[in-house]
């Protein structure tokens, strides 16, 4: 599964909110620039971010946007529940629409345990998981620049 681009850029936004965490709100164009996203699209990102609750917005002089959460608390599935569309995860991979059970194509059993896979791990998975990958990789110098 590919991610849609605003769950890329959410997940990769968070990322940066929990490893600059230090309570002081985080301008948009210092995100956008630090994880090269373009601006105007990180706005509507965090619009659905602050409306799931996962982050806050700060008008004004001091503003920008913090988490709400503690990046543990914030599971992948989370954020793909946001911008993702659950029907694509049941949909047929060729093409004929939902996988239902008494309609069922030749990769229907193998998919289904894909998908399953897929479910847990983005239930499992928190952004504080991908910050701690993150960190590994940096050290191991494995992190695209």
């Amino acid at each position: 599964m590919i991610f849609s681009k605003p769950t890329g850029y959410a997940i990769r936004a968070l990322v940066f909110l929990g490893e600059n965490r230090d309570d002081a709100p985080i301008l948009n164009s210092i995100i956008s620039k630090h994880e090269n996203i373009p601006q105007a699209f990180l706005s509507r990102v965090f619009a659905s971010l602050v409306e799931a609750g996962i982050v806050k917005s700060t008008r004004g002089r001091n503003g920008g946007y913090t988490l709400i959460k503690e990046p543990e608390d914030i599971r992948l599935i989370d954020i793909t529940n946001i911008n993702e569309r659950r029907e694509l995860f049941g949909s047929c991979l060729l093409g004929f629409g939902s996988c239902i059970c008494y309609v069922k194509c030749e990769f229907h059993s193998r998919w289904v345990q894909v998908q399953s896979q897929i479910d847990e791990y983005l239930e499992t998975t928190s952004i504080g998981d991908v910050i701690s990958d993150r960190k590994i990789m940096h050290r191991n110098k494995m992190v695209r620049p």
